[in-house]
């Protein structure tokens, strides 16, 4: 029953995570809140995925993978065009639908972990791959949005 329950639990996260970066996607302006919230509901279904048995949070492969993708996150972010409006605390990002695509990934591949029972048992080398691609996603989606957020605060004033 629990192994259903945190199924669901991490169907509903990563779910919720695609539904808050649609208006990015969108080309819309987007708060700051949004872009600290969208990779913490990413980083959930990675971290249940990450604890289940055998537990990969000691294994330092899996952190160098997150450190990685979390630097490359953050020169992607770098590279991002942004426009912020600093009264409504909005910003408008040019060139970046990437954020939806990578929790739609990140949804796709908790599907395939769930429902994909004779190839996704415990311990199986299918559940080894989506755990280090659901860090490499999460990660470089954190590292991105947290580069945004810090160089929104310096960003020039422009009305959205």
């Amino acid at each position: 029953m629990a192994e259903y329950l945190s199924a669901f639990f991490v169907i509903v996260a990563a779910s919720a995570g695609c539904i808050l970066v649609l208006p990015e996607w969108k080309r819309r302006a987007v708060s700051r809140r949004r872009l600290v919230v969208a990779p913490l509901l990413g980083l959930v279904p990675t971290a249940v995925l990450l604890y289940m048995p055998p537990p990969e949070f000691g294994d330092p492969q899996v952190w160098i993978v997150a450190l990685v993708a979390f630097v490359i996150g953050i020169a992607r972010g770098a590279m991002i065009g942004l426009h912020v409006d600093h009264a409504d605390g909005r910003i408008l990002l040019s060139r970046a639908p990437e954020a939806f695509w990578v929790l739609v990934g990140a949804l796709v591949l908790i599907l395939l972990d769930v429902f994909a029972a004779p190839i996704g048992q415990l311990g199986s080398g299918f559940v080894g791959i989506v755990e280090l691609l659901m860090v490499l996603l999460t990660f470089s989606l954190l590292g991105r949005n947290a580069a945004i957020v810090v160089r929104s605060l310096d960003a020039p004033q422009h009305d959205l």
